[in-house]
């Protein structure tokens, strides 16, 4: 199921189709977004400004919500790096030699490690 590229000099990259790993991220942090607003009946997320009193209600009467939500957001960080690496691979095999090449790989795998750590942390 691997994609097939070919460069000027007929070699040939295979790697992941993007698609697939761009529609499972979207799919697990929409599915996440969904959970949340279904379990918690559609209670606002609380505003980290609130007062203490508000946020330790939230999270005492939705923990499910917040753990299957978290558990979501952490599988949509999985796929989010691999798109990254999958880019920037194929970028690389064509040899696109820009430092906006680079700037992608960190942002990429910025946002893919930030989104783990922002799950593991709710």
């Amino acid at each position: 199921m691997a994609e097939r590229i070919e460069n000027t000099q007929g070699t040939v990259h295979r790697s992941l189709p993007l698609g697939m790993a761009a529609v499972m991220f979207v799919l697990l942090f929409v599915a996440s977004i969904v959970a949340n607003n279904i379990m918690t009946g559609g209670a606002p997320f609380p505003n980290p400004n609130n007062p203490i009193e508000q946020l330790q209600s939230y999270y005492t009467r939705f923990p499910d919500a917040l753990r299957l939500t978290s558990f979501l957001q952490f599988g949509a960080a999985i796929p989010r790096g691999i798109f990254t690496a999958t880019v920037i691979s194929r970028l690389l095999f064509h040899r696109i030699e820009a430092a906006g090449v680079y700037i992608a790989l960190f942002g990429g795998l910025s946002a893919a490690i930030f989104l783990g750590i922002s799950s593991l942390s709710t």
